[in-house]
């Protein structure tokens, strides 16, 4: 585990603390539950979570339930199958740094 860094202007820091495999795996059956959660600190955070298809090359913003929450539970399907997952994390400040 790690803490990721990022100054920001005003002497103000965003710390999202996270482990260095999150969001890690997931080896299950088409219908389980995956959750993956992300932990930060800092004033007025939001949290939007993404998806990729191509492998991270392009991200687009989930839909699913909880997509603005810092855990993201969703089914296992089919289609999910080759997605990745990360979550955009906000300060108040319009500042972001993300769970890759």
């Amino acid at each position: 585990m790690f803490f990721e860094r990022k100054s920001l202007q005003k002497s103000v820091c965003l710390y999202i603390y996270r482990n260095i495999s999150q969001p890690s795996d997931f080896t299950g059956h088409i219908g389980d539950a995956v959750s993956f959660t992300v932990s930060a600190a800092g004033e007025g955070l939001g949290y939007q979570w993404q998806y990729s298809k191509d492998g991270g090359r392009t991200w687009g913003n989930s839909g699913l339930p909880g997509n603005k929450t810092a855990t993201l539970t969703t089914e296992l399907t089919e289609a999910r199958l080759v997605y990745s997952f990360r979550c955009v994390v906000t300060d108040a400040g319009g500042n972001t740094l993300n769970s890759e």
